[in-house]
């Protein structure tokens, strides 16, 4: 064979095997590739549909858990449970469910939910939005017994749970057509599949009844029906199990009536990834549909609900462009054939006579000859191939020269990149110190302001001085709210933000914080009522700083934008697992309310509901940003509802640990044999007394008035009954306060055997002498907090040493001085301690100083900076050494760092390595404790200086 066939035999062998190699690659590739896109896609599409899901049914669990807490419910209930007992069609049922009707409606059109439900404990159906077949109808023994309305509200009932129950045919609700309920959607039914929703009622730990909401199938529908990415056949399937079968619970694409009338027996061949979803498992790849065809699914398990999900498109349409491409591929490869063809002919009789020149030529320029050009002696293909052999020289020559050039311009480049990622990197550090210096400058001279404050406050003073000191100390601590607020927001928005866990007593917490913020409420005569009834462990693990920044910033709102009435905080601890609580804390207000249409701005930062009302009532608009986002922290959210003119109710739950060192919160002694009589105006805090005294034991009595109260116990005395071991009056009291009733109880002989109680508003704390002359014999300020309540019974129940020594009566001062004699192994003897004061700024030592004199220190060295604490340790003598440092961290000539670094190495002397050092900085950016921590400090308090806080760390560190 010559060299021409070989040549074209060659070329034709190898063009054919090159491009099947390639064709088959490339397709195989693309397929791939296709099949990993839509994989992809599918994966994305049913994630998305899980979670709108997921969302539709925590958004309805959420309703319906604040649905069963709100006041109105709770009293709806209770008078339609009564007039239900005379008939539904009887003049009292049909007078109180139109009252409440319109509000239930509201309810359920908000959650948009099929039908809503009132449920007395026995079971009976008391109220219906609908009044439907199952009104007024009993759920444990009637008709409808078996429903899947009867196990939602068993479940609430029995287990306290709120859980959807299976969609299954219900019976009352039927089949409606669009126009019989104005549905403006494209399905022609209604189904008569329907879901329940139910919560327990609870009112003074007892259940009253449970409220129920009513989901229609079709819900999930319009999910299903939305196929956008989905092509012409691709679907979303959903199902559940139905005895050993797999049922449809959406309408298909192709059926708009599968829903509830498919069904496919575990095992069988069709609707395999259906099968896979409903049973737990979670995939995606190739399988076969439901009527057998070849298809590419992703499938999920939804395990909130146990129902199944299906994306799914069928392959032939999913991988057309595939068959296209190897259609393209085999047609091309055809043409490109016939021209090797045709190509390798003509060249092998061209190229065979001077391939030898061409060769030798190409063996040359590979040996480094390259300026060496090969002569062209024919315009043929060999020519051409001369001529473009020439021209790659060229090119290759002129390549290298503008590669030496391009090389020189991307070295460029990425230096301009590398300074650019530095200067970025700098304006991240500068930002960082930035807001570390302003935090700290601004913080300093705020101390030096407050702290000047504080000390002028116990000179002598004007009534006009000290009335314009106020004025000064209410705007310097607005101002720090305001610092702070910013500061916290900058923090939390930029994730900069960390939770500080810790045991603590959450009871004493919130009494504490009812405490602080009692004198805004009672000052615009406002009641703060405390419920802490659903709290029963006294300890748990959290961020207790958080917790009061979020409800302190809630109930302020409600305080500021309420002129008259009340504010009641409630909190209840849910049990999640055994290792987690869930607590739900809730505002309420009887304040001027919020327009529906404001409601979706009120979290957002630097907003209130209008001008107006910032031009009357201040504020950053940050105190419910900061709330939403804390809360988010802490692994929970926030709700809130409202009526313009009527009120507003702010709730946020959060997720606590549970502690070990938690118990029962009961009395330290047993008061379940005292007979209990509460005297006061106001209903809230009477049923509020009522439920917390009856969980502890007590029997409690109540009334509303001085004029009431005189005469049930008179004709207690004429009718020879037994009477009350204790009566907790309220101070203020319309008609007849507090004082005149005890007054008049103590002028009859016959009632000197009645303990009086007295609660006052925080204005009459030091009225101690003036409540013992009447003849009471113990007193507290509302709001009422644990310790005050059941230490203040337990004193006077006992009636023994402590009741003795309580002169001239029992008060909130002496309760927490006797609760502080449990402690006192935590007193220190102030002066008798060395403090050495490590501080420049001289407004700042004389505040310090000034709070370290009030709490009881004497002896007290001051350093302007690090160098000079070093010298004062050294000097200090064997006798009289210090016993602490406060030491500043910004500071000349060396730091609080540096000089804590010294002091541990032994530069202040060997005695004084492991002397207590307290950080007290202005510098409150995350960190900057963990900062002061790792150089060697043993505590941390930020500026401006609170004496109380300043106290806490001299006892922790000198105890």
């Amino acid at each position: 064979m010559n060299l021409r066939n070989r040549l074209f035999l060659s070329f034709i062998s190898i063009s054919g095997v090159a491009l099947l190699i390639f064709a088959t690659i490339a397709i195989k590739d693309s397929s791939k590739t296709l099949q990993n896109e839509i994989e992809s896609t599918l994966n994305s599409i049913v994630e998305q549909k899980i979670s709108l899901i997921v969302s539709y049914l925590k958004a309805k669990e959420s309703a319906v858990k604040l649905y069963s807490v709100l006041p109105i419910v709770n009293n709806a209930l209770s008078d339609i449970r009564s007039a239900f007992e005379s008939g539904v069609d009887s003049p009292e049922y049909e007078g109180i469910e139109k009252k409440y009707r319109p509000f239930l409606t509201k309810l359920s059109n908000e959650s948009k939910s099929y039908d809503l439900f009132l449920i007395a404990p026995n079971g009976d159906i008391v109220f219906t939005v609908l009044h439907e077949d199952d009104f007024a109808t009993n759920l444990v023994e009637g008709k409808y017994k078996d429903s899947q309305l009867a196990e939602a509200f068993k479940m609430a009932r029995s287990l306290h749970q709120t859980k959807v129950t299976k969609f299954a045919p219900y019976a009352p609700s039927g089949t409606l057509s669009n126009n019989e309920t104005g549905s403006k959607d494209n399905h022609d039914v209604i189904t008569n599949h329907s879901a329940f929703m139910a919560s327990p009622i609870i009112f003074n730990e007892e259940l009253i009844g449970v409220i129920a909401i009513q989901l229609d199938s079709t819900e999930h529908f319009y999910l299903s029906n939305d196929y956008a990415g989905l092509g012409q056949s691709g679907e979303i399937v959903l199902g559940h199990l139905a005895n050993d079968s797999v049922e449809m619970i959406s309408p298909l694409r192709t059926n708009s009536n599968a829903a509830f009338n498919l069904n496919y027996s575990i095992g069988s061949e069709y609707a395999i990834s259906l099968q896979k979803a409903v049973l737990g498992e979670n995939g995606s790849g190739n399988m076969r549909d439901y009527e057998g065809k070849p298809i590419i699914a992703a499938w999920r398990h939804i395990p909130e609900i146990d129902w199944g999900i299906v994306v799914k498109i069928d392959s032939d349409e999913a991988l057309e462009r595939t068959n296209t491409l190897r259609n393209k591929f085999i047609s091309a490869g055809v043409f490109l054939l016939l021209g090797a063809g045709l190509l390798a002919f003509f060249t092998a009789n061209r190229i065979t006579k001077p391939i030898k020149d061409l060769l030798n030529f190409t063996l040359s320029v590979s040996s480094g000859e390259i300026d060496r050009k090969l002569e062209v002696t024919s315009n043929d293909e060999v020519g051409q191939l001369t001529r473009a052999f020439n021209n790659m020289l060229t090119s290759r020559a002129n390549y290298e020269k503008e590669l030496e050039v391009t090389s020189d311009t991307v070295i460029k480049a990425n230096k301009e990149l590398v300074e650019a990622n530095k200067q970025a990197q700098e304006a991240v550090r500068a930002k960082g110190e930035f807001f570390a210096s302003m935090s700290h400058e601004i913080r300093t001279p705020m101390n030096g302001v407050l702290g000047m404050l504080g000390l002028l406050e116990n000179t002598v003073l004007t009534t006009e001085q000290r009335h314009r000191l106020n004025v000064a100390q209410s705007s310097a601590e607005s101002l720090l709210t305001l610092i702070n607020d910013i500061l916290d927001y900058s923090k939390v928005d930029a994730g900069k933000i960390d939770l500080e866990i810790l045991n603590f007593d959450l009871r004493k917490m919130l009494g504490d914080l009812a405490e602080s913020l009692a004198q805004s409420a009672q000052s615009k005569g406002i009641e703060l009522i405390l419920d802490l009834v659903g709290i029963e462990a006294s300890m748990v693990k959290g961020d207790p700083g958080r917790i009061r920044q979020c409800i302190t910033n809630l109930v302020s709102n409600a305080i500021k934008f309420t002129e008259k009435g009340e504010v009641v905080i409630r909190v209840y601890l849910t049990d999640v697992n055994e290792d987690q609580w869930s607590m739900n804390c809730a505002v309420s207000d009887s304040g001027i309310g919020i327009p529906e249409n404001k409601l979706k701005f009120l979290f957002d930062s630097f907003s209130q509901v209008d001008s107006s009302t910032t031009r009357r009532f201040g504020g950053t608009g940050l105190g419910l940003a900061i709330v939403k986002k804390l809360a988010e922290l802490m692994g929970g959210g926030v709700l809130v509802t409202s009526v313009v003119g009527e009120g507003s109710s702010f709730s946020f739950d959060i997720k606590l640990e549970k502690s070990k060192k938690s118990t029962a919160v009961m009395p330290e002694v047993d008061i379940s044999k005292l007979r209990v009589l509460v005297v006061d105006d106001n209903t809230t805090n009477r049923e509020i007394f009522k439920a917390q005294l009856n969980h502890w034991g007590a029997e409690v009595f109540e009334q509303e008035n001085g004029k009431d109260t005189l005469t049930h116990l008179h004709n207690l005395l004429d009718r020879q009954e037994p009477i009350y071991d204790i009566a907790i009056l309220d101070m203020q009291m319309p008609g007849m306060d507090g004082s005149e009733l005890g007054q008049r109880i103590r002028k009859n002989p016959k009632l000197n055997g009645l303990k009086l109680v007295m609660m006052t508003s925080m204005a009459h704390q030091g009225d101690a002498k003036h409540f013992a002359d009447i003849g009471f014999s113990a007193y507290f300020p509302k709001p009422t907090t644990t310790d005050d309540l059941f230490h203040a019974l337990s004193v006077v129940a006992e009636n023994g040493d402590a009741m003795a020594n309580a002169e001239p009566l029992v008060t909130h001062r002496y309760l927490n001085e006797l609760q502080g004699d449990l402690n006192a192994d935590e007193k220190v003897d102030f002066a008798s301690k060395r403090i050495l004061l490590v501080e420049d700024n001289q407004v700042n030592q004389m505040v310090a100083k000034g709070i370290l004199k009030k709490i009881g220190c004497v002896s007290i060295d001051i350093a302007g900076n690090g160098i000079e604490a070093l010298q004062s340790l050294q000097k200090s003598p064997e006798d009289a050494q210090y016993d602490i440092i406060l030491m500043d961290c910004q500071m000349p000539e060396m730091d609080g760092y540096e000089a804590t670094r010294q002091i541990r190495n032994g530069r202040g002397g060997e005695r004084n390595k492991g002397i207590a050092i307290v950080a007290m900085t202005a510098n409150a950016m995350q960190g900057d404790k963990e900062k002061c921590l790792d150089v060697g400090m043993d505590d941390y308090l930020s500026k401006p200086i609170n004496m109380d806080a300043l106290k806490s760390k001299l006892i922790e560190n000198l105890s």
